[in-house]
C-alpha cells in the first residue's frame, strides 16, 4: 500500500474498513482465490487488454490470453510480449 496525497493532521480519521491492516487482509483474502473472472478483466471496449499468466510447463514463458480466448505463449523481451 502507498500513501499519496498529504498528509493531514488533526480530526479527519479513516473509517476503521480503510487502514492500512484491513486493506491488506481483503487484498490477501482475494489473492488467496485462485484465477480472477474475464468479465473483470475484459470489457466490449478491451480490444487491446490482454490477461497474462505464466505457464504451468515452462515457468520462463508467459501465456497472453485475449477478450476471444485466444491463448498464445511467449516472453517479454525489452518491455513488450513477444511470441515463441
Amino acid at each position: 500500500m502507498v500513501r499519496t496525497g498529504p498528509a493531514i493532521e488533526g480530526a479527519v480519521r479513516p473509517r476503521r474498513a480503510d487502514t492500512a491492516g484491513a486493506m491488506l487482509r481483503k487484498t490477501g483474502k482475494a489473492l488467496n482465490k485462485p484465477g480472477i473472472s474475464n468479465l473483470s478483466i475484459f470489457t466490449n471496449k478491451s480490444v487491446d487488454i490482454f490477461a497474462y499468466s505464466v505457464d504451468p510447463l515452462d515457468a520462463t514463458k508467459l501465456v497472453r490470453t485475449s477478450r476471444d480466448g485466444t491463448r498464445r505463449k511467449g516472453k517479454v523481451v525489452r518491455g513488450k510480449f513477444q511470441l515463441a
